[in-house]
Order: C-alpha cells, then structure tokens, then sequence
C-alpha cells in the first residue's frame, strides 16, 4: 500500500518528485523488482517510469555509479 501512495504522490508533479529523490525514495523501491507478485511489478515500474520522467536530470544528479 506505500507504493500506492508514492504513486499518488508523485503524480503532482516534478516537485513532489524531487523532493522524493532527494529522500532517495527510489533506491529503497527498487528491491520490491525482485517480487514474483505481477500486479506489485507492475506498480512499481509504474512508479520509477512516472520518476523518472518527471525528474530526468535530477535523478542522474544524485545516484552515484553503483545504480546506473
């Protein structure tokens, strides 16, 4: 259900999606990948397309080597 609402929150816009980078919000969703569960895969992909997409340059800013 926390995905759900990061997914409501990131929905408001690229400031609402900085702000869930800067918390490095998708480095802790990121193992959720790892589910068997389609519908939990689904959302959380959902989830790091709508990120990155809101926050391209952002995102490139603050991940070190280790996630790209």
């Amino acid at each position: 259900q926390a995905l759900y609402v990061l997914n409501n929150l990131a929905c408001h816009g690229s400031e609402a999606c900085e702000c869930l980078v800067q918390h490095q919000v998708l480095q802790k969703v990121f193992p959720i990948l790892k589910s068997h569960d389609v519908e939990l895969l689904d959302l959380c992909l959902g989830f790091i397309e709508m990120m990155l997409r809101q926050t391209e340059m952002v995102i490139l800013d603050k991940f070190d080597d280790t996630f790209l």
